[in-house]
């Protein structure tokens, strides 16, 4: 998941990937701060707002049975009880794309989330719901973000001087909502960024303030899963770490499914399946490997 958010190019330059299947990890550093940040937390990580298609596409045996809006969903568990619908939702999940980060947002994120039963208002079937990408906004102010600029600044970009610089479309738009182009918030600006097709989906800024954050958790955790015996008390024996890192996304998909509907997947759960190099295969065959468990027991 990492790489498909950051980029290969990314992942390199901040140390991310892990040591060999069969080797423990010895780049623990007690002096980095392993806590999550305030930016991370609050701006950056939910850039996947944006990602989030308003839509499910629903698909039985042979074609697709239904469109449901995401706002028919959330807190809404009652369609559960059909007996095929989890292997269905999955299927979607793991099919369907996910939306380009930026300035567009689901109108089921903007106005319908929570709309009925909505945990910041009313219970009583209110038809419009809260507007995600307003209480982000505010979220960042109320935990004292810097803007936007200052970020760009801090990763070594230079500062944008002028709305202009976002394009006359967004860069009026954005000049009717602000004073001054140091007044952005950072997770508006984060969004707004031109992004390099071949480095992840994020512009430079949110991109740097995630792989900063699993830098940190990677480095400084003591507790980090590949940490060597010698830093981690609950480390793994070497048998563990190998069965740990064979898994996959698709494989633990695979192992929660129902079986019903839901009996394949793609290798790589995080690319487009279906395609030359990531053909589907079969739940129960060895393309997916199971984690052996008996390296568990006492």
């Amino acid at each position: 998941m990492h790489e498909f958010l950051l980029g290969e190019a990314t992942m390199h330059e901040f140390g991310l990937n892990l040591s060999g299947d069969n080797s423990y990890s010895y780049d623990y550093d007690p002096e980095i701060e392993p806590s999550i940040t305030n930016e991370f937390s609050s701006a950056a990580y939910r850039a996947g707002h944006s990602m989030i298609d308003g839509f499910l596409k629903i698909y039985g045996r042979n074609r697709m049975e239904e469109m449901i809006s995401l706002s028919e969903l959330v807190q809404q568990p009652s369609r559960m009880r059909k007996w095929e619908f989890y292997d269905e939702i999955l299927t979607t999940l793991t099919t369907e794309p996910v939306q380009k980060v930026d300035s567009f947002i689901s109108e089921s994120l903007t106005r319908y989330l929570f709309k009925s039963g909505n945990p910041f208002g009313a219970a009583d079937g209110n038809p419009f719901g809260v507007d995600l990408p307003s209480i982000t906004i505010q979220r960042g102010r109320d935990h004292g973000l810097r803007p936007y600029n200052d970020y760009r600044q801090l990763i070594g970009l230079a500062r944008v001087e002028n709305f202009e610089e976002f394009g006359p479309e967004l860069g009026y738009k954005l000049s009717q909502l602000y004073n001054s182009v140091d007044d952005i918030d950072l997770w508006v600006g984060g969004l707004l960024e031109p992004k390099d097709p071949e480095d992840g989906v994020l512009g430079p800024t949110f991109r740097d303030i995630i792989a900063d954050q699993f830098y940190r958790l990677k480095r400084g955790d003591r507790y980090f899963f590949e940490n060597e015996p010698a830093v981690n008390p609950g480390h793994f024996t070497l048998e563990q770490l190998y069965e740990l890192k064979k898994t996959t996304l698709s494989r633990i998909i695979c192992d929660n499914s129902d079986g019903i509907m839901l009996k394949r997947q793609a290798p790589n759960a995080f690319k487009q399946p279906g395609v030359y190099g990531n053909e589907f295969v079969e739940c129960d065959g060895p393309f997916l490997p199971s984690i052996d468990l008996t390296f568990w027991q006492d």
